[in-house]
């Protein structure tokens, strides 16, 4: 778990790049292409999020407000603008914005991210849970790049700034989501994680089946199924609305410095198993010694309580008997007071 959690936090840091997208639209002012622009050359995306590819804003836009859509951006100067795929559709969520982090031709925006099945579920999870949420393995277009295996994450922006309570309000004041496409190959080369160090690869796979089809990351370039691991292991958790499954396994390299570097491992693990007894053992006394010094305390402490009772007895003793004396001397009292009535009278 401690695996996963490394690289669960990484990618929340490269996420956390959309929450600040989001706090733009969120502050109420009008976005346009050159205040897009502007924003992210304030930030050196490859070098402070290398596992970001590129970053966008795509915008929900039903059929009937489509042709005023692509008319209000043909007037902002995007004369080419145009919804794709083309064909009639309840709902489309075309790009409308994008930051691609490798210098050269930009993807045109326009493209319909909902047309597409694995987005589309990424997209409506997003905005009912509220939360981002991963399409899962799927193939990264860019203009006149070659397609790249990742995965994308969406972010929703609701109208008002702020997240409504219930699903159907979610739905409601839905206006677009904030997305980035991630590179699984610089995402997770750099998390530190056992995956990072020499001698152990790490795998990471898109659901709970270990396949080639589902292979993200590989740190090795080796798949696990086509060697035999000194020793391996994999963990499953959920993150980002996903399934997630990490393996690892040690290398042929991490074992033969192991077995040369073996007779010095049995020392150290000889000596440390030997301070180990002693400590064990020096403990043991330490616990007897202390639990004999108890023991007579107790009986000291038991000697004590008894002739504190046995005075206490005494004690209660000599009030009974001084009871009866005063009891006896009251009688006496009270027959001497009738008599002296009768020599009266």
């Amino acid at each position: 778990q401690i695996l996963f959690k490394r690289a669960e936090l990484h990618l929340d840091y490269h996420v956390d790049v959309l929450r600040g997208v989001r706090g733009m639209f969120w502050t109420g002012q009008p976005i346009d292409a050159e205040g897009w622009k502007k924003y992210f050359r304030s930030y050196q995306l490859q070098m402070s999020h290398p596992g970001v590819l590129d970053v966008g804003y795509v915008r929900r836009v039903t059929a009937a407000e489509k042709a005023q859509h692509v008319a209000g951006l043909r007037e902002q100067g995007n004369a080419a603008y145009a919804v794709l795929p083309e064909g009639d559709r309840p709902v489309y969520f075309p790009i409308i914005y994008l930051e691609d982090v490798r210098q050269g031709p930009q993807t045109p925006t326009g493209w319909d991210v909902g047309s597409e099945p694995r987005r589309r579920a990424a997209m409506d999870q997003a905005v009912d849970t509220g939360q981002p949420a991963s399409s899962g393995k799927v193939e990264i277009y860019s203009y006149n790049w070659p397609v790249e295996t990742g995965f994308v994450v969406y972010l929703p922006v609701y109208r008002g700034g702020i997240t409504p309570p219930t699903v159907s309000e979610r739905r409601a004041a839905l206006e677009g989501f904030v997305f980035g496409s991630f590179r699984p190959a610089k995402l997770w080369a750099g998390i530190g994680a056992p995956g990072a160090e020499p001698g152990v690869d790490l795998e990471v796979f898109d659901g709970v089946d270990m396949t080639r089809e589902n292979l993200l990351y590989d740190g090795d370039g080796v798949f696990h199924g086509e060697v035999r691991a000194w020793h391996s292991g994999h963990v499953q958790a959920d993150s980002m609305g996903r399934r997630w499954s990490l393996f690892f396994a040690t290398t042929p390299a991490f074992e033969r410095d192991s077995r040369r570097q073996w007779p010095r491992l049995a020392l150290v693990v000889g000596l440390m198993i030997s301070a180990l007894l002693f400590g064990i053992a020096e403990t043991q006394a330490r616990a007897r010694v202390a639990s004999e010094k108890l023991s007579a305390d107790l009986r000291r402490s038991e000697e004590v309580l008894r002739k504190t009772n046995a005075q206490l007895q005494g004690k209660i003793r000599e009030g009974e008997r001084a009871k009866d004396a005063l009891r006896e001397n009251e009688m006496r009292l009270r027959a001497l007071v009738n008599g002296i009535d009768d020599i009266v009278f």
